[in-house]
C-alpha cells in the first residue's frame, strides 16, 4: 500500500489486523454479534440508511463505483463502503463520491472505539469489523439518500450482513478465499448468497449452474425475486478502441453507451449496476454516458507515457484471462511485466498464457505481509516458462525502473497480479499522468 496510509488513525486500526482468517464453515450468526451489541450502543446507525448490499466473487467493487456514478448523476447523495484500498485507506470511505475527509472518520473511529469500550465482548472485533462499524458511523453522520456496501469475504458471516438493504446485488462467482468458503462453487455460492433478506429483490449476474442453484434457492427460500442476468436483463458489448466497449444494455428499457474499459467483464458490472437502478425505480434518464466514459482505477487502467502502462489488480483465473484479452488488442512492440502476487497459486495462473508474449518479467514484494517473495515467486514462474527473463527486485521502486528499463513510446508495461501491487505502483507513477481521468488515455502504437 501507499506510504500515505502511514497516518495515525490507520495505525490505531491496523492495531487489530493481522489475526488468522476463520473458515466460515465454522461460523454461525452468533459470530456477528459483537458487532451488532457494538453497533446497538451508537444507536444503530446501519438502520438509518437506505443500503445496497454487494456480494460475490469478482466485480462487487466496479458494480458499486458504476452504481455510485448513476446514483450521483440522479442528483443523490451517496456514499460507499469498498475494500481494499489502493493508495490510500480513505478511499474505502467515499461520500458524494470523494474519499471520506479525515477529521469525520477521525470522529467516527472516537465512537466506535468508545463503543467498544462499554460493549460487553466487543473488545474482540476484528479490523473489517471496526472498519465496518467506522462506516455506518461514519455515513449516518453524513446521511446520503443511498449507502451502497460491499461485502468482504463471503456475505453470510461477513461483517456487512448486519444491514437490511433495500436491494441486494450478487455479482460474479468464482472459487477464492478456498481456505475460508470452501473448494465448491455451491459451497462458495452459499456463503455470497447469504446477503439475500426475506422480501428483497436481489439483482444477479450470470453464474455457473451450481451456483446459479443456491442463489435460487435462497431467495426462494426468502421469498426474495431475483432479477437474473441473461433472463430478466441482459448486455453486450462490442470493441471500439483498444480500451473501449460498446454496450448495448436491455432491461426494462434498452440503452447504449460506450464504456471506458477493455475487459468485457467490466461491461457486465456497468449492467449490474444498470439493473439494479432500474430496480430502485430510477428511469435511467440522464448521467450515462458520464457514469461510463471513465474507466476504474486499477481494472485495466491505462497510463499514457513511455512507455503506456496497464495497471490491473487481476489476481485470479477470470481477471487474468480478461487481461490477457484486453492486452490482446492492444498495440506495442515489446511488452514487459511488473509481478507481485500474494500466493503461488496466483503465479502459476499468471503464468498460464498471460506472459506468453512478454520479453521481461520483473518480480517484487509489494507488501510484506500479503505478497510473497520475489525469489518465491520467480521459481514458479522460471519452471512455468524456462527460456522467460525473469528478475527479481525486492525494492519496488527498483522494480519498476528494471520493468521500464528498454521500454520507449510504442512499448507497453504491465502492472498485475495484487490489488497491494496495483496501489503501490500507481502512486509512484501519478505524475506520469495526464490531465483528467488517467482511463482516458489510449495505449501507443
Amino acid at each position: 500500500m501507499s506510504e500515505a496510509t502511514r497516518d495515525p488513525i490507520w495505525q490505531a486500526l491496523l492495531r487489530h489486523a493481522g489475526k488468522p482468517r476463520i473458515p466460515h464453515a465454522s461460523l454461525d450468526a452468533a459470530s456477528l454479534m459483537p458487532l451488532r451489541r457494538t453497533l446497538h450502543s451508537l444507536g444503530d446507525p446501519h438502520e438509518r440508511l437506505r443500503i445496497v448490499h454487494i456480494a460475490g466473487s469478482k466485480g462487487k467493487g466496479a458494480t458499486a463505483l458504476y452504481l455510485e456514478r448513476l446514483l450521483l448523476a440522479h442528483g443523490h447523495r451517496v456514499a460507499t463502503f469498498t475494500s481494499p484500498h489502493l493508495e490510500h485507506w480513505r478511499e474505502r470511505f467515499r461520500v458524494c463520491g470523494r474519499p471520506a475527509a479525515e477529521t469525520p472518520l477521525r470522529e467516527a473511529l472516537r465512537r466506535i472505539e468508545a463503543a467498544v469500550q462499554r460493549t460487553p465482548g466487543a473488545g474482540e472485533l476484528r479490523f473489517f469489523e471496526r472498519l465496518t462499524a467506522i462506516a455506518f458511523s461514519l455515513f449516518a453522520e453524513a446521511a446520503p439518500d443511498w449507502a451502497i456496501v460491499e461485502s468482504g469475504i463471503g456475505g453470510r458471516f461477513d461483517a456487512t450482513n448486519v444491514v437490511r438493504p433495500a436491494l441486494c446485488i450478487i455479482t460474479r462467482i468464482e472459487r477464492e478465499h478456498c481456505d475460508v468458503l470452501g473448494d465448491s462453487l455451491a459451497e462458495i455460492a452459499t456463503h455470497k448468497a447469504g446477503i439475500i433478506k426475506p422480501h428483497t429483490p436481489v439483482v444477479c449476474a450470470a453464474l455457473p449452474g451450481d451456483a446459479l442453484a443456491v442463489v435460487l434457492r435462497e431467495a426462494e427460500r426468502l421469498e426474495a425475486p431475483v432479477i437474473h442476468a441473461g433472463r430478466d436483463f441482459s448486455v453486450e458489448s462490442v470493441r471500439c478502441g483498444p480500451l473501449r466497449q460498446r454496450m448495448t444494455y436491455r432491461g426494462r428499457r434498452e440503452l447504449s453507451a460506450e464504456v471506458g474499459v477493455a475487459a468485457p467483464p467490466l461491461v457486465e458490472n456497468a449492467a449490474l449496476a444498470l439493473a439494479a437502478l432500474e430496480q430502485l425505480g430510477f428511469a435511467v434518464h440522464r448521467g450515462l454516458s458520464e457514469a461510463f466514459a471513465q474507466g476504474l482505477p486499477a481494472r485495466c487502467e491505462f497510463l499514457p507515457g513511455s512507455p503506456g502502462v496497464i495497471i490491473d489488480a487481476a489476481h485470479t483465473p477470470a481477471s487474468f484471462a480478461a487481461l490477457g484479452d484486453a492486452l490482446s488488442a492492444a498495440q506495442y512492440r515489446r511488452l514487459h511485466f511488473l509481478v507481485a502476487c500474494s500466493n503461488e497459486r496466483h503465479v502459476r495462473d499468471l503464468g498460464r498464457g498471460l506472459i506468453e508474449t512478454a520479453q521481461r518479467v520483473v518480480v517484487t514484494q509489494a507488501d510484506r505481509v500479503y505478497t510473497l517473495p520475489p525469489e518465491q515467486m520467480a521459481r514458479v514462474l522460471r519452471a512455468a516458462r524456462p527460456s522467460l527473463d525473469v528478475r527479481v527486485r525486492a525494492e519496488l521502486a527498483s522494480a519498476l525502473n528494471e520493468a521500464a528499463d528498454g521500454l520507449g513510446e510504442q512499448d507497453l508495461l504491465c502492472i498485475t497480479g495484487s490489488t497491494y501491487l496495483a496501489g503501490r505502483a500507481r502512486a509512484l507513477l501519478a505524475q506520469r499522468v495526464t490531465p483528467g481521468h488517467p482511463g482516458q488515455g489510449q495505449p501507443a502504437g
